[in-house]
């Protein structure tokens, strides 16, 4: 098993920039939200013939917030 952990800056929306478009989405306001998802994709892609399994385990702690105020 091989961990990832996200710094929290690299989770934090951005303003829309070329350079700092990969694997983002755009999300509220028009700003950059990293799409996750793919970049999971992109482990699994990478690591083909390695990797046989890509599964997200964990939540940010804003996911952890907004379900202990019933979100």
């Amino acid at each position: 098993m091989i961990g990832v952990v996200w710094k929290p800056a690299a989770l934090t929306p951005r303003d829309s920039k070329i350079s700092g478009c990969l694997h983002r989405t755009k999300g509220a306001d028009n700003l950059l939200t990293v799409n996750v998802e793919a970049v999971l994709e992109d482990f699994a892609v990478l690591g083909h013939g390695i990797v046989r399994d890509v599964r997200r385990n964990c939540s940010t702690s804003s996911d952890e917030n907004n379900q202990e105020n019933g979100g």
